[in-house]
């Protein structure tokens, strides 16, 4: 057991934290674990891209070292796919790793010749300069095939990586809460939500007198007042673990992985140590109430231009379609009207700019909670589902998220909207941003509908061409 714990003041910079089912022992790669790397190698990469008809082709070099190094210094073996997550909050999973990729020399001649078998890399430099994000590496990968997309496998800046499921940290229910959260391991040291993925370096004692540092985490204002939807602001905040509940100093706690292997979430405030956690409670305990009507939709796969995929833990697989017509019509009653705005970078010629999007739609989430398969909200929050977005062009369809977000982000499967950006008319807007008035247009893609979350930069904000979202039951 934990005799006790103080905090050493010193600061592990993390360029890379993997995690997940799959690994024997999880690994923090610190800033000077990367920099004091040896025997680094360049590799060279074709790259294509064809989204939004603005086709590119182009050779990469990258400089770094092969991703399954990494992997199997974690004890990951054979993975069909990861998700990584970046320090600019992109998000994304890479399937079939197992595949056989591609460099294509002539590429730009759509040529084979001269192909090279070409594993995944984790780079340093690219094109003989450091990453955008160093120490955060950028993932490459080769072409399953020459005419195969893979700019969007590319993600720049990388602080973790998740081989199988996710491992749990902790989650927030309670009364005093807009929605429950759940959070998981790759998250934790992005907690401070300001781009410094680092951790705090604490020392354990033990009873037998033992000491040893171990990561960890000082939950920041910004926990309390942005990322958790907190109602009541005097709700009392407690800490459920082994011990039961226990009142906590919000000013003062931390989070922290308390075993060797990085599996295991603990916590202290300074007067407690709870050595193995559930998570927080704030305000008073709500029972989740089990959803009992199934409403169904009737359209038909030719006819239709959404759909819900379900994916049990055995393997069962059950898809629904749905229309717009149908959805405006059979569900109109959960029709809702969300306000979205994120940054994008490519506003103002370049220079980026704040867009705000007023959206007509359906709660993803509440749609699937229309289904036989989704007992109700507590299915949703408490980290049972995972979910990914798919998309006609494939673009962002990659990118894979825990249920909960379904309600904490307001995922909106949106059929028209108001556009506006605040440096000035953009192609697709609809209005001005001083406009008091709202002017909806439909959605013109593709398909007829975008996808909106209430995050806060493009990447993840927004998924054009949206036709589906698979739902994996664990």
């Amino acid at each position: 057991m934990i005799k006790s714990i103080k905090n050493t003041g010193e600061k592990l910079p993390i360029a890379l934290f993997i995690s997940g089912s799959m690994t024997a022992r999880n690994r923090i790669y610190s800033l000077d674990d990367f920099n004091s790397l040896k025997g680094l190698e360049k590799k060279k990469f074709s790259v294509y891209d064809d989204h939004e008809e603005a086709e590119s082709k182009d050779i990469e070099e990258g400089c770094g070292l092969p991703l399954a190094r990494l992997l199997n210094e974690a004890g990951v073996e054979n993975p069909e796919e990861i998700m990584v997550r970046s320090v600019d909050g992109f998000e994304a999973v890479i399937p079939e790793l197992g595949s056989k990729r591609y460099y294509f020399p002539k590429l730009k001649e759509n040529s084979e010749e001269g192909k090279e078998l070409r594993e995944a890399w984790i780079s340093f430099y690219k094109n003989g300069k450091q990453v955008k994000f160093y120490p955060h590496p950028t993932i490459m990968f080769g072409q399953q095939g020459l005419n195969e997309q893979n700019k969007d496998y590319f993600a720049k800046g990388i602080c973790s990586l998740t081989a199988g499921a996710k491992d749990r940290a902790f989650r927030v229910r309670g009364s005093a809460l807009d929605c429950n959260r759940y959070f998981s391991l790759d998250q934790l040291f992005g907690l401070a939500g300001d781009g410094n993925y680092e951790a705090d370096l604490l020392e354990i004692t033990e009873e037998d007198g033992r000491t040893r540092r171990v990561p960890g985490i000082k939950c920041p204002d910004s926990f309390w007042t942005q990322e958790l939807k907190i109602t009541d602001p005097d709700a009392k905040i407690q800490m459920r673990a082994e011990e039961g509940l226990m009142p906590v100093d919000t000013e003062n706690l931390y989070f922290f992985l308390r075993d060797p292997a990085l599996k295991q979430t603990g916590a202290w405030d300074g007067r407690h140590i709870w050595e193995k956690i559930d998570g927080l409670l704030v305000g008073q305990e709500v029972p989740y109430k089990k959803d009992d009507a199934v409403r169904l939709p009737d359209t038909s796969m030719e006819d239709s231009d959404f759909y819900l995929r379900i994916l049990g833990p055995e393997g069962q697989e059950r898809k629904y379609y749905y229309s717009l017509p149908e959805l405006t019509d059979k569900f109109q009653d959960i029709q809702r009207e969300e306000v979205f705005e994120y940054y994008n970078h490519n506003m103002d010629k370049g220079r980026g700019g704040i867009r705000r999007v007023t959206g007509h739609g359906f709660l993803l989430a509440d749609l699937l909670r229309c289904l036989p398969e989704i007992t109700g909200l507590e299915m949703i929050e408490d980290g049972s589902i995972s979910c990914r977005i798919c998309t006609k062009d494939t673009y962002k369809q990659r990118l894979a998220f825990e249920g909960n977000e379904l309600t904490a982000f307001s995922y909106l499967l949106t059929f028209e909207q108001d556009q506006r950006t605040r440096t000035g008319l953009e192609r697709g807007d609809t209005s001005t941003w001083e406009d008091e008035d709202l002017h909806f247009e439909k959605i013109e893609g593709q398909t007829p509908y975008r996808i909106y979350c209430k995050k806060t930069s493009a990447n993840p904000a927004v998924y054009k061409n949206a036709w589906g979202l698979e739902v994996e039951i664990r």
